[in-house]
């Protein structure tokens, strides 16, 4: 059997506003790592303070003393060093993750917009708000922050229209009189959304009933349903009684990099089969190939003791800090059937906190097999709680129901990787489905952060079973839009033929690809292909020679 994986690169998104108490906690203002730090960074953070300080009133008046902006946290880039602000670095947190973002520019100029694409009174994605607008403190930020934020929340929208929009016109004719597309009130006057007035006490929202249905896109998408009577109907403000104003309070963050402890159990479990042989080379392919540069991670192995494999932590700047880690997994498992949960997360919490780190927030990726004694889990996840870390676990070939708890109690997630083979044998679809497994672990661990977009994500993938005994060929397809440098891995298992002994790649233009094997590992994992470009839709040819 032979088994063809293709992998490139993609990104992901993650959220959640909570209502604690009638007081907006959880919201997340991000600014992009790349943006220059301004001149003077407090004079823009305490503009920033206040422009949502005065939103937060805002948003109080117009709800009827209802709902106001608890707290707030600001992330701002780690390279901001003169900013007068307590600034705490944290794993989890990234300006990508935001509900608000500010940003010098987005898609519709220096204009605030929010995209909510899921219609009238469901929450949208995120808002945009230009940095310009705090260069002051002005109290038409507060009223531009409100008009945003109750799109994002409630899903109101604009009750205009727009210039050479045929779904929301700027003029619609009525009684054979062309109007500005708006909701106008009796006296003539147009309305707005929220607060056309400045003045906190008098903040209220639009509860203009339209005549002659003005196509405006809160008319359209809300079936004329008023401004006011969409976010009055929300679950956040309907029969939610009045509540004292309280002012919304600032914390501060920075991006900081989750990092990993690969935890193995090495008990006599893992001798079963070819279990700690796909174990060694799986981790191996984590390590050297789908692990993102400037990762840090430390390993650890376990059974009735457990022993840190590496002296700290190793950052994966370099092939030779890859290798480093790689060459510390042990070639054999060991004897003893018993297995010491609580003690491998004692030897990671050593190398998580060696020379002044902390646990917290960090990741234990635990590979395990088998059964778990109930005392020794709860003592690992009260640990686990204590510092604040998370634990994935796989179970690999042999599962047990309360392993998962180590899981679940910690925030971390569970992979399954299910026994196959024949008699002695393991199946080699096991060490493709490890190494799959360690990879979107990561991946959910890193899926709010921008090195999401630095793991490696499989587009193609074939098994071959022919009994060819000198060549095996085969094609797939890559998409050129695809337009990233692509790895190409060959697995394979042949005990009476261990290696392959050549494997090119032929591009649709004809040019051929060469590799080499990982003799080290008798030929189980081949990775000829660095860097080969997809330029074409064309069919790729893979040719193997046994």
């Amino acid at each position: 059997m032979i088994s063809v994986p293709f992998i490139t690169l993609l990104p992901i998104l993650v959220k959640g506003i909570v209502l604690n108490d009638s007081g907006y906690e959880n919201i997340f203002v991000g600014i992009p790592r790349n943006l220059q730090e301004p001149q003077d960074c407090g004079r823009f953070l305490s503009n920033l303070e206040a422009s949502f300080h005065y939103a937060s009133k805002l948003l109080y008046q117009a709800t009827e003393s209802k709902v106001y902006f608890k707290n707030m946290s600001i992330i701002i880039p780690k390279t901001w060093s003169n900013c007068p602000r307590q600034v705490t670095p944290r794993v989890g947190v990234a300006w990508s993750r935001t509900d608000l973002l500010v940003t010098e520019k987005g898609s519709l100029g220096n204009s605030a917009w929010t995209l909510q694409p899921k219609g009238c009174g469901n929450s949208g994605y995120y808002s945009h708000l230009p940095l310009k607008m705090f260069d002051n403190n002005e109290t038409k930020n507060g009223i531009t922050i409100l008009n945003e934020w109750i799109k994002l929340r409630y899903g109101v929208f604009p009750n205009i229209g727009f210039s050479n929009d045929p779904v929301y016109p700027e003029y619609y004719k009525h009684n054979n009189i062309i109007k500005e597309t708006a909701c106008y009130y009796s006296n003539g006057t147009t309305s707005g959304i929220a607060c056309n007035t400045e003045d906190s006490e008098k903040c209220s929202f639009d509860s203009c009933k339209p005549e002659g249905y003005p196509p405006t896109k809160h008319n359209i998408l809300c079936n004329r349903e008023t401004v006011k009577s969409v976010i009055f109907d929300h679950v956040d403000i309907r029969n939610r009684e009045s509540s004292v104003f309280n002012m919304p309070k600032f914390q501060y963050f920075c991006e900081e990099k989750v990092k990993f402890v690969l935890a193995l159990d090495s008990s006599s479990a893992m001798i079963d089969r070819d279990n700690w042989k796909f174990i060694r080379i799986a981790a191996r392919r984590f390590v050297l190939y789908d692990l993102p540069n400037n990762t840090e991670i430390g390993l650890v192995r376990f059974s009735a003791k457990a022993k840190a494999e590496t002296d700290s932590l190793t950052s994966l700047s370099s092939d030779k800090d890859r290798e480093s880690i790689v060459a510390r997994i042990p070639d054999y498992p060991e004897k003893m059937a018993e297995k010491c949960f609580e003690c491998a997360i004692r030897e990671s919490i050593k190398l998580f906190e060696k020379d002044g780190g902390s646990a917290f927030g960090n990741v234990v990726l635990l590979i395990t097999s088998g059964t778990a004694n109930i005392n020794d889990l709860n003592a690992a996840i009260n640990l686990a709680r204590n510092k604040q870390m998370k634990i994935t676990v796989i179970s690999y070939a042999a599962t047990s129901e309360n392993q998962h708890q180590l899981a679940s109690e910690t925030g971390g997630f569970t992979e399954i990787v299910p026994s196959k083979g024949v008699g002695s044998s393991s199946h080699l679809s096991m060490m493709i489905r490890l190494g799959d497994a360690l990879l979107s672990s990561v991946q959910r661990h890193l899926g709010s952060s921008e090195e999401f977009g630095d793991l490696p994500v499989q587009v193609h993938e074939m098994e071959y079973q022919d009994t060819a005994t000198s060549i095996v060929n085969g094609t797939f397809v890559l998409d050129p839009m695809l337009n990233r440098d692509n790895l190409f891995a060959l697995y394979f298992y042949s005990r009476d033929n261990p290696y392959v002994k050549r494997l090119w790649l032929t591009s649709p233009s004809g040019k051929t690809f060469e590799g080499k094997s990982e003799y080290s590992l008798s030929g189980h994992y081949f990775t000829p292909l660095h860097g080969v470009n997809t330029v074409s839709i064309l069919l790729w040819i893979i040719n193997t020679l046994l």
